[in-house]
């Protein structure tokens, strides 16, 4: 019997870490298959049934899978990074200040951060040891490139002083990006910190919340913030050779590992790359597979859509694995015959992570019943 194409296309939405499905079957025609009132878009041919009941007819007679719908419309949720930055006595030295603010002037004013929702705040403040005092931004988060000079000016207005307060700014900036995400729930937001050390003995009585300003109680509001509704996660930049302990915070705040910046070789440079990796690892690019009998893996492909009418639709060539990506471009399954998960090669991620809101499509061909 000759086959006749037909295609189930999944469409993944990432929003607070959660992803639905919207499955549509597009086949070349046939007058559906029998009733049900499910949510099947079929837009091939002259008719057709919805639903879980029959198969689809094809004009020749072939009968295929009937594919139901299972989830809803789909973007890609636009991205936030608040940016708690380290401005005590220490990060004078070794041209670290010089070259963190270099690095954030770079990556604001860069053309593929457009669209990337970003924000500041420093510690230590005046009121050095008041969680309410962090909880109000030096500058509000705002999308590039439309707040890129108002984040340099704040950044050349800064002078080094005081100590490190780290649980207080920490608690106050993560608590200003919940309340962020909860007025702007289809995006996701992140706390990015970047420090050349630890907690000190500055603000060493305990907070309202009974905290002290410890390495121990740092983990205790990273690890609050990642597990909250909606969760805000902490990412980690250490300025300096040795900071090995601002691993425990990476990891508390759901993010495994501090990214660590040697400030003795180019360390502009080196921080601008963490920042690009935070904005490819808070977003993912691993989208999770439905398991539908008669679909067949072998013959599936992977559309782009930005929300943006004047951009044009990404489409992206299959690649065996990981190692294979060519030039950073590409899609691979986890296991081809029996996939759970479709990762995009690091290119890819990174052109559809930039903050922007899109439909990603995954087509898979349906086989005959």
């Amino acid at each position: 019997m000759p086959r006749v194409a037909s295609w189930l296309v999944v469409s993944s939405l990432f929003v607070a870490g959660c992803a639905e499905y919207q499955l549509v079957v597009h086949g070349d025609g046939g007058a559906g298959g029998g009733g049900g009132d499910g949510g099947v878009v079929d837009d091939g041919g002259t008719g057709g049934g919805t639903g879980g009941g029959g198969g689809l007819p094809g004009m020749d007679g072939g009968v295929f899978v009937s594919c139901v719908d299972v989830g809803g419309p789909i973007v890609v949720a636009p991205l936030d990074l608040m940016v708690l930055l380290d401005v005590s006595y220490s990060m004078d030295y070794d041209d670290k200040w010089l070259s963190v603010k270099s690095a954030l002037k770079s990556f604001t004013t860069r053309p593929d951060s457009a669209g990337l929702g970003i924000g500041l705040q420093y510690f230590p403040l005046r009121a050095q040891c008041r969680v309410d005092q962090y909880q109000a931004p030096a500058v509000s988060i705002g999308v590039l490139p439309n707040n890129a000079g108002i984040i340099a000016n704040s950044l050349d207005l800064q002078q080094m002083s005081g100590g490190t307060p780290t649980v207080q700014a920490l608690e106050g900036t993560t608590a200003y990006t919940r309340t962020w995400l909860t007025l702007h729930p289809t995006h996701k937001s992140v706390v990015v910190m970047a420090t050349d050390g630890v907690p000190d003995e500055t603000c060493s009585a305990p907070t309202d919340a009974g905290l002290s300003n410890s390495l121990d109680d740092v983990l205790v509001v990273a690890r609050g913030a990642a597990t909250a509704t909606p969760p805000v996660k902490t990412f980690v930049i250490g300025v300096g050779k040795s900071l090995t302990a601002l691993n425990q915070i990476a990891d508390a705040g759901g993010t495994t590992s501090a990214i660590l910046v040697d400030t003795a070789n180019n360390a502009d440079v080196a921080f601008l790359a963490a920042l690009n990796q935070i904005r490819h690892d808070a977003l993912g690019c691993v989208f999770t597979v439905p398991n539908f009998p008669g679909v067949q893996t072998d013959h599936a492909q992977v559309t782009f859509a930005p929300e943006d009418a004047g951009s044009p639709t990404l489409t992206v060539p299959s690649v065996v694995d990981a190692a294979h990506c060519v030039n950073g471009v590409g899609w691979y399954f986890d296991d081809p015959r029996m996939p759970t998960k479709l990762n995009l090669c690091d290119g890819t991620c990174e052109s559809i992570t930039q903050g922007q809101a899109g439909q990603l499509h995954v087509e898979f061909e349906c086989g005959p019943t």
